[in-house]
């Protein structure tokens, strides 16, 4: 514990349990990334660590779009938008993410005002070298050899996984009309092919 660059307690003290109390750690091993304010901004820093080796991302503030393989831990816990494009230029894919952000960033906000159907996880595959990239084109059914551009939403969460497809042109606007359809029940379910990675 001596030799760990950030702040930690040996499990079982008394100061151990109230942090863990007032934090809510439900598992160990858990880390908590708390803010400069003090306010705690992630219950996830076992993930974020293990998902950024190079710790690109430190001090890991939510995002409002992650790399599909630095979203692991959270794409089975809620609605995915997941746009695969390995295939794309650098270019295209710094576009995508300019389409994504400002919508993810209204929606982040819609959650910390308390409505949670608005929390939905923005990620992109901009590259295919990730086992999981291949495993999510596997689930909604592309061939192998597809690498074509692909926008869906994951549904993993759900008693039956499903995914919902996008059909059209990525935009801003193109992407908040399939997202408020979802949540107006409008969209149609496919089911998943091989949920497994």
């Amino acid at each position: 514990i001596g030799s760990m660059p950030w702040l930690a307690f040996e499990y079982e003290t008394g100061a151990a349990m109230q942090i863990g109390n007032l934090i809510g750690f439900q598992s160990l091993p858990c880390m908590a990334l708390i803010g400069k304010d003090g306010t705690c901004k992630s219950m996830k820093g076992c993930a974020s660590v293990r998902g950024d080796p190079q710790c690109e991302n430190f001090p890991w503030d939510p995002l409002p779009v992650y790399q599909l393989k630095h979203a692991l831990d959270d794409w089975d816990e809620k609605p995915t938008l997941l746009v695969l494009q390995e295939e794309k230029s650098a270019k295209e894919q710094a576009e995508t993410m300019e389409y994504l952000t400002p919508l993810s960033e209204r929606f982040q906000a819609n959650v910390k005002e308390g409505f949670d159907k608005f929390d939905i996880l923005f990620t992109v595959a901009n590259d295919d070298e990730h086992k999981v990239v291949k495993a999510a084109r596997k689930m909604i059914g592309c061939d192998l050899s597809d690498t074509s551009t692909r926008v869906v939403l994951l549904k993993l969460n759900d008693r039956s996984p499903h995914y919902y497809a996008f059909d059209g042109v990525i935009s801003t606007s193109s992407l908040a009309c399939f997202l408020e359809a979802y949540m107006a029940g409008a969209l149609n379910k496919l089911p998943l092919r091989g949920a497994g990675m």
